[in-house]
């Protein structure tokens, strides 16, 4: 019988080092001459030990975030980046993402989910498809006492709708995302941002017993206090991309006084070798004289230091002698799509129905606008000037249906892509298995609005009194939602930014309602534009509600004809236009007014699903394509192998 228990303890002993490490990226130039490079990493070594806390520290802009992203195989790719990130001496191959773990400075999560919710879908999204329902749940409580969150398990994670946990717990909870699948190598970008004092040492706290079980634990940290800075074992300073210390942070001091440099007595060791490594713009002359500071240090340490740094003898696991650890064996497979989707699907179910002021805003909504709209067009009459009225309301309607969709969506959409594209670097599913889990997790919540409106403004209007008609009538509303949906997806699956989004987002409507057949007719388009037309969602829908209220709705009374006695100039036959032009049945109208007269309501409603799913597909491209694509794992070397030829990796597990 297997172990149900979940063994976070047990895990792979990894040596990550990096060698020579020199990124460069295009920082403009002339439009006549070369182009011109800034170096944001300038030939950086070092290395980070199986069982130590590894801490990279430097003022704003020295590189920081960009070395743990090269080490942790997260660079875009944008620049040349050089060197080489080898683990346990060897260069890193495509299962290195399996053993290891990168948590974001943005701890997005879901905020309608409980902390064990959220740990619940990751299990299972994220643990090997063989896991049993006992070793996920055994996972996620161990998971859950081991990051100190028993308090809050059962707490929403929060967001700026609903009250959640404190900010030191929801950082511990995004961290504990990436544990799930018990990684050996955890690199963190500045954990404790945002935090007060507290918050902060208590998230450092959980790191150092994490990285106490053996895991390689790098994290970026700008400014620690003084007790935090006692838990590092290691540390790595930069300043304008170059290494200035590596080796124990205990010793770091001691190194940069004798350089010439002693940290004052008393004084935060971290806050003194921030000052020392910072560079002053505020004058000219203070510029200069902390350029020649930095310069004098960087050399000191490329001079003297390095074989201090290199000369290091590491015991780590030899995986041909020893059995995997409890935990995830690295190259397991993963839950397929369906189980992905049904995962992805009950927690984007579960995430939207917990919205419960937007989702009362949405009603409350429809139903002033149809009540708004009964009260305005009650009562149409069956005459000329009422065909105008008949026609507009239906507009109108298509228009508040379309609008409405689109931009539920995109307000919670584009916010939204952050967690999965975070999810997604971890490999965790595939863009399918969430598009579609998504967009039919929306169903629901896109066709309630609608319905609701659609039911209220039918009757109040005075609509197609025939029961057929009035059920295809919400059949229409609730197709043309999901489609217009369906077109929010789509322009923030492209759009980088909330903001451009909602830039996007309103000119595509506009344009899509100017070719709506209401305010100028298809045919009337000028030549080469009729495409857009047929593309629009809020044609086939207008077309679909005319077609369903107006066909076969006869006894359109013509206006009263002028009187006989008045005078017409020559040739004028005022009264036999108006008798001519008068449309009495339904047909007549489709025909003249709008000329839909050649399409049926089912017609429309195929249009409006074809549409409808053509988006989607583009949705769905959207996503993949603007996916991060990141620097290989294995760089080019340019320079001589350093860390490699000094370093003793002994075989074997301590």
């Amino acid at each position: 019988m297997l172990d149900e228990q979940f063994n976070f303890t047990e895990v792979r002993r990894k040596v990550i080092s990096w060698e020579n490490l020199t990124y460069e990226i295009p920082a403009g130039g002339s439009c006549f001459g070369e182009r011109k490079q800034k170096t944001v990493l300038k030939n950086v070594s070092g290395v980070a030990l199986p069982g130590e806390l590894t801490a990279v520290m430097g003022p704003t802009g020295c590189g920081k975030s960009t070395l743990l992203n090269a080490l942790a195989g997260r660079l875009h790719k944008v620049g040349v980046l050089s060197g080489e990130v080898l683990v346990n001496g060897a260069l890193r191959a495509d299962d290195f993402y399996g053993y290891s773990a990168y948590s974001l400075q943005d701890d997005a999560l879901f905020g309608n989910l409980t902390v064990r919710e959220t740990f619940w879908v990751v299990s299972h999204l994220r643990l090997p498809a063989g896991t049993s329902r006992q070793q996920r749940q055994s996972a996620v409580e161990e998971l859950i006492k081991m990051m100190g969150l028993s308090g809050a398990a059962d707490t929403y994670i929060g967001s700026s709708m609903r009250r959640g946990v404190s900010g030191g717990e929801r950082k511990r909870a995004a961290i504990a995302v990436e544990l799930i699948s018990n990684p050996c190598i955890l690199f963190l970008d500045e954990p404790t941002s945002g935090l007060d004092s507290f918050q902060a040492q208590s998230v450092l706290e959980a790191l150092r017993g994490l990285a106490e079980m053996g895991r390689t634990v790098v994290i970026v940290i700008h400014q620690p206090r003084s007790s935090i800075f006692q838990m590092f074992d290691r540390l790595c300073v930069l300043s304008q991309g170059r290494a200035l210390y590596m080796g124990v942070a205990a010793k770091s001091a001691d190194h940069f006084a004798q350089i010439g440099f002693p940290c004052p007595q008393n004084f935060n060791t971290a806050d003194f070798i921030l000052d020392l490594v910072s560079i002053d713009s505020r004058t000219p002359e203070s510029e200069a004289n902390t350029a020649e500071r930095v310069e004098k240090l960087a050399r000191h340490f490329e001079e003297q230091s390095r074989d201090k740094m290199n000369n290091v003898e590491v015991q780590v696991e030899q995986p041909a002698s020893q059995p995997p650890p409890k935990g995830r064996s690295i190259g397991t497979r993963r839950p397929g799509f369906f189980r992905q989707f049904g995962v992805l699907f009950w927690r984007s179910l579960r995430q939207n129905a917990r919205n419960h002021v937007p989702n009362a805003i949405t009603l409350v909504q429809s139903v002033l606008i149809a009540v708004l709209l009964g009260l305005i067009y009650q009562d149409i009459e069956m005459n000329q000037t009422g065909i105008k009225d008949r026609l507009g309301v239906l507009f109108f309607v298509t228009i508040n249906t379309s609008m409405s969709a689109v931009f539920t969506i995109i307000q919670v959409f584009p916010a939204e892509k952050g967690i999965v594209s975070r999810e997604r670097d971890s490999q965790t599913y595939s863009v399918a298995a969430y598009f579609a889990s998504k967009y039919i997790s929306e169903m629901p919540f896109k066709i309630f609005g609608p319905i609701v409106n659609g039911i209220i403004l039918y009757w109040a209007v005075g609509l197609n009194p025939a029961a057929e008609a009035f059920f295809f009538f919400l059949l229409l509303l609730a197709t043309l939602g999901l489609c217009a949906a369906a077109i929010g997806l789509a322009v923030g699956a492209w759009c980088p930014t909330q903001e451009v989004t909602f830039a996007v987002a309103p000119l595509i409507m506009i344009v899509f309602m100017l070719f709506g057949g209401f305010f100028i007719k298809v045919e009337s388009l000028p030549t080469g534009s009729e495409w857009v037309a047929y593309l629009s969602p809020m044609l086939w829908g207008f077309v679909g509600v005319t077609t369903n209220d107006l066909r076969g709705l006869d006894g359109w009374e013509c206006e009263p004809a002028a009187s006989s006695n008045t005078s017409s100039a020559p040739g004028e036959q005022e009264d036999c236009n108006l008798v001519r032009e008068c449309s009495t049945t339904g047909e007549n109208i489709l025909e003249k007014e709008l000329d839909f007269a050649k399409y049926t309501r089912w017609e429309a409603l195929m249009y409006l699903v074809l549409v409808g799913a053509g988006v989607l597909f583009v949705g769905y491209l959207g996503l993949v394509v603007t996916g991060n694509r990141y620097q290989p794992l294995s760089q080019e070397r340019r320079f001589p192998r350093i860390l490699s030829s000094r370093s003793r990796v002994a075989a074997g597990r301590s």
